[in-house]
């Protein structure tokens, strides 16, 4: 795998980002329909390495976490870490925050998922990978809540590890010449990758009474 150096991950995520707002004015979009979008692009266009996965889970390859995220934004493919890092590093572009965190969704190993934070403060889950995998459809894993991840076999205890959750991308910067220090800000994100309970959950859907009004 070539050298990546973030200049070169800037340039390939600024294409996306061209991409998926080919025939939209930004500045005509709310937050929320931006994030809709870069969702739906993921999911549309992102594919899932399964050969990758059987060969971590029989130790035939190991885990290479820089390699797994270039291969999901030079490629669009990759296993849910890699996919749920350049779905975050997307919404990093148009300036919505969002962290990355392991649950434990009754699979063989953790899966990963993103915390994206609304406008009011508060988080609601998205989970790329869920739809590429065909666990369902955009609506069921766009902008859900607690209520929702439990009925999605991700909920509370599933998503919390020894009464911590795990935040993934903090681990990752390093690796794509990031500084952590803006993001740390937010609140969320803690330099040893883990968090001592999850932040406020909402739906805006739900909130707005608009469930699945961009779907």
């Amino acid at each position: 795998m070539p050298n990546l150096n973030i200049s070169k991950i800037d340039q390939i995520l600024d294409r996306r980002i061209q991409e998926i707002f080919l025939d939209k004015k930004l500045e005509e979009l709310s937050e929320y329909e931006k994030r809709f979008l870069i969702f739906e692009h993921v999911c549309n266009n992102g594919k899932y390495n399964n050969s990758l996965l059987e060969a971590i889970k029989n130790g035939t390859a190991k885990r290479n976490l820089y390699a797994e995220l270039y291969a999901a934004i030079n490629e669009e493919a990759a296993i849910c870490n890699g996919l749920s890092g350049y779905y975050k590093l997307l919404l990093d572009k148009i300036g919505i925050y969002s962290v990355c965190i392991c649950c434990n969704d009754g699979t063989d190993v953790p899966h990963q998922l993103n915390l994206v934070k609304n406008s009011d403060g508060t988080y609601s889950f998205d989970d790329v990978t869920s739809v590429i995998v065909g666990r369902g459809k955009i609506s069921d894993f766009f902008d859900y809540d607690i209520e929702d991840a439990n009925r999605l076999g991700q909920g509370t205890e599933q998503i919390k590890d020894r009464s911590e959750y795990w935040i993934i991308m903090s681990l990752i910067y390093p690796l794509v010449e990031k500084d952590m220090k803006p993001y740390l800000e937010y609140g969320v994100e803690s330099e040893d990758g883990y968090s001592s309970e999850l932040p406020p959950i909402s739906s805006q859907n739900k909130k707005n009474n608009k469930k699945n009004s961009l779907i």
